[in-house]
């Protein structure tokens, strides 16, 4: 006969050894060993289905990626330290921005994250400016440029309301890729005079790309490969040999063969001819046949800071009548050219020639200068056939 309190021990025994049926079967919401295995099993195949594991973390840490490109959105301004590390995270797996030794890559991860910390210390060393000249609270200010050498206390500052920074380092270049490089910020852009003595804002001209508008901003996609209105901090430099499917126009501090170097889109020169570096030229390479080039500059006679507008005269040949080939003209007023703006003015004008013809095109001759009374440039753009003259 078993003694009682034997008996009694023993009944205890089998009730922890049977255990309840929610610690059996893992339901929500327990904190048994069991049930978390459950639940994080649950995460990690929600989480299958649009993401990739990262390949040298626990299989519980997950960081969302696109899963056909590897390509991680970077929708925020980060410090450099965590910005390298989500491009670690997002290139890993495809070898990159873990070395500086592959040369046989266009782009180098390593490259990036060298421009961006340039182009974040131009950005922190103008913070200051922010409150001082009263910008908006979303701006951000990512170039400065000093106009001293020819008029005293004015600076141009090239400046975005909440910019988004976008880097694609292993992506090859396309020709649209020559003007926003494969690292760049996103958003709308906007110029801006400063009284550096008054510590006052002269004026402000957006930087847009004809007539791209804030809506258009609203309704697209960030960190597009290839967008219209990109600032670009990390390209590549065309003086180094880095090699494009077209023409890199930007000036760019270091860079190689290889790698892209930091952008600098505010690099005076004259390009409306008075002898003064105050003019600054923007570029869209649209396609590999097309790169659209603008210039804005300080105004003495205005004390302000201009968008220089085009007044172009147009001749082209015209069918008119029972295949009678006739010449004709007409005009019109432009911010946005061809790439006439790729080099300063040279002897009072500027002169592009193309040949279109293997293309189903024409072959167009722009010539341009520069009317210093009306503050605008303006020119001839000629579209007929040379050989037909």
């Amino acid at each position: 006969m078993i003694p009682k309190t034997a008996a009694t021990f023993f009944f205890i025994f089998l009730l922890a050894a049977c255990g309840t049926p929610d610690e059996k079967t893992g339901k929500p919401g327990d904190t048994s060993a069991a049930g978390n295995d459950a639940a994080s099993q649950a995460e990690r195949d929600y989480y299958r289905h649009d993401t990739l594991l990262h390949p040298v973390d626990p299989p519980e840490v997950v960081y969302k990626y696109d899963t056909l490109s590897f390509r991680y959105d970077m929708d925020v301004l980060y410090d450099p330290d965590e910005f390298m590390s989500k491009l670690q995270r997002s290139y890993e797996r495809k070898g990159k921005c873990i070395t500086a030794e592959q040369k046989n890559d266009s782009v180098l991860c390593a490259a990036h994250y060298q421009n961006y910390r340039g182009a974040y210390r131009r950005m922190k060393d103008a913070d200051t400016l922010l409150a001082t000249y009263a910008f908006p609270e979303e701006a951000r200010i990512v170039e400065r440029c000093d106009l001293t050498s020819y008029v005293p206390d004015r600076a141009v500052v090239l400046w975005l309301k909440n910019p988004k920074v976008c880097a694609f380092p292993d992506e090859q270049y396309s020709c649209p890729t020559a003007t926003s490089g494969n690292g760049f910020f996103q958003g709308l852009s906007y110029l801006s005079l400063l009284d550096t003595r008054g510590k006052r804002i002269i004026n402000t001209v957006p930087l847009t790309f004809d007539d791209y508008t804030e809506a258009d901003e609203k309704n697209r996609a960030y960190c597009d490969v290839e967008p219209l209105n990109a600032i670009p901090f990390s390209i590549g430099n065309a003086e180094k040999g880095f090699e494009s499917p077209a023409y890199v126009p930007y000036h760019v501090s270091g860079g190689t063969r290889y790698e892209e170097g930091l952008a600098v889109l505010l690099f005076p020169d004259d390009y409306n001819g008075d002898g003064k570096k105050m003019e600054f030229a923007f570029y869209r390479q649209t396609s590999c046949a097309s790169c659209r080039s603008t210039v804005f500059g300080y105004s003495i006679m205005q004390d302000r800071l201009l968008h220089y507008s085009v007044y172009l005269k147009n001749i082209e040949t015209r069918i008119v009548s029972d295949s009678i080939l006739q010449d004709v003209f007409y005009f019109e007023e432009l911010r946005w050219i061809g790439p006439v703006f790729r080099q300063p003015m040279t002897n009072g004008h500027t002169r592009e020639e193309a040949d279109f013809r293997g293309r189903g095109g024409d072959y167009v001759i722009t010539d341009v200068w520069f009317n210093s009374t009306l503050e605008r440039f303006e020119g001839v753009r000629d579209t007929r056939d040379p050989d037909e003259k």
